[in-house]
């Protein structure tokens, strides 16, 4: 009882650093709850699973925001390159440490394959890993040159593959399934650039989920059409460059 009770109050500590918003503390508190599950053995529910994507999602997020609008002014001000790539390098390392944080912590404290083999939310939980693994992989990638650009590209490849593939168990309409195509689709525009590649993924994934909208749960509701909003804004967006350019 004292050990759930640790568990609990570690969660609780979570949940008020993310009304706070101070998602810095969320995500010392968020490691600190996932050490305790381990040690207890405890299942990774989706709770938990949320609020490490809402706390590493806030921070990096930030930092990526920063990053390209520097680089905007970069490009508007050539004259200013050397104090802008000084601000651009700290960006940078800020967003590889996060990101592989992301990424150790998943390989400390998220489940293996194996160890889900009779777990309910098995597919849930496993398109939740890779498609986390790709989205930092994928992030990394974005701020990367030369070779470990190449390379890191490769990884988010290998890590969107298997989360595409564990996704087939879930519902077309089912927001991680949704939010998985909407991450992998950007990957091909933006890190692969392959507009076409990322059009047809975008549109194969809205259209199945439109075609199975009577399947959508009310639970997911607001989630899985606010992405399929987001998907549809994309294939226009996506087209329309694509048009142009030819």
């Amino acid at each position: 009882m004292v050990h759930n009770n640790e568990y609990q109050e570690a969660v609780r500590r979570v949940y008020y650093s993310d009304v706070a918003e101070r998602y810095d503390d969320m995500v010392d508190d968020i490691l600190y709850a996932l050490k305790i599950a381990k040690e207890q053995n405890k299942k990774l529910d989706i709770t938990i699973r949320n609020y490490f994507s809402i706390a590493f999602k806030n921070i990096v997020s930030k930092k990526r925001a920063s990053w390209r609008l520097l680089n905007n002014e970069k490009q508007k001000n050539p004259e200013d390159s050397a104090i802008i790539d000084e601000k651009l390098s700290t960006i940078i390392r800020e967003i590889l440490d996060k990101s592989n944080l992301v990424l150790e912590t998943i390989e400390k404290y998220m489940p293996e394959e194996e160890d889900l083999k009779n777990a309910e939310d098995r597919d849930n939980i496993l398109v939740f890993v890779y498609k986390t693994k790709g989205d930092y992989l994928r992030y990394k990638a974005e701020v990367q040159t030369g070779d470990k650009h190449e390379n890191t590209k490769e990884e988010a490849m290998e890590a969107y593959k298997k989360a595409i593939e564990y996704s087939k168990a879930l519902l077309s309409t089912d927001p991680l399934r949704l939010g998985l195509s909407l991450n992998y689709s950007v990957f091909f525009y933006e890190i692969m650039e392959d507009a076409d590649k990322a059009c047809k993924i975008a549109k194969d994934a809205f259209e199945l989920a439109v075609s199975e909208l009577d399947q959508l749960n009310e639970t997911h509701y607001k989630d899985s059409t606010l992405i399929m909003q987001l998907l549809r804004d994309n294939i226009t967006l996506w087209t329309t460059r694509n048009d142009v350019k030819k």
